[in-house]
């Protein structure tokens, strides 16, 4: 929450852990530090180094600046050796279809069997974007979750026969989430019918 020390300002600092300033690294919290496109090009580039490889924590939430550069960065987190990420925090942050399926291609091919919290509250997420993300994470690494939240969102509106094509179809993949936070949508009681059915199949 550092927000007057924002545009740009960071682009260096990131920089700096490129080359290797703070060689083990792990948790990264800039939370609502007015953060821009320049300070994420900038930190894609450091997920590209071997320094990026004890990263446990992003938080880059509240940072409205960063949306157009998401989708380098969800491109670049998809190809480090970040194997021991925990958590992901985006709340806040406008998250487009295109930045969504890149979110999505992340959750499918990156190595994610410590990854356990996934924060994408307030990001104007719509049906489609919550039914790819839910794909996602079933098609992914992942085995156990603390938290998935998309609350504050405009999911709602289900379609059922698209959603049955999910909820029905086999999962590999043995998924265990302790907390899904899904409160302050435009949901219906036929909208959490087909929650609690995808939940009761594969959760």
């Amino acid at each position: 929450d550092n927000v007057q020390i924002g545009s740009g300002s960071f682009t260096s600092f990131f920089s700096q852990l490129s080359q290797g300033v703070c060689p083990v690294i792990e948790e990264i919290s800039m939370n609502h530090c007015g953060l821009i496109g320049s300070d994420m090009d900038a930190f894609s580039l450091f997920l590209l180094t071997p320094f990026a490889e004890s990263l446990r924590i992003l938080d880059f939430g509240n940072n409205i600046g960063i949306t157009a550069t998401l989708l380098q960065f969800f491109q670049c987190l998809s190809e480090c050796g970040c194997k021991n990420l925990e958590v992901l925090n985006l709340e806040g942050v406008n998250l487009g279809k295109e930045v969504i399926s890149q979110i999505v291609q992340w959750l499918e091919k990156a190595t994610l069997s410590h990854f356990h919290s996934l924060l994408l509250n307030n990001n104007c997420l719509d049906e489609s974007c919550f039914y790819s993300l839910l794909k996602g994470i079933l098609h992914s690494s992942i085995h156990d979750m603390n938290v998935l939240d998309i609350s504050s969102n405009l999911i709602g509106e289900l379609n059922v026969k698209i959603w049955e094509q999910l909820v029905y179809k086999h999962s590999s993949n043995s998924l265990s989430i302790q907390h899904i936070d899904f409160s302050h949508n435009p949901l219906t009681n036929e909208d959490m019918k087909i929650i609690s059915l995808f939940l009761q199949n594969h959760i």
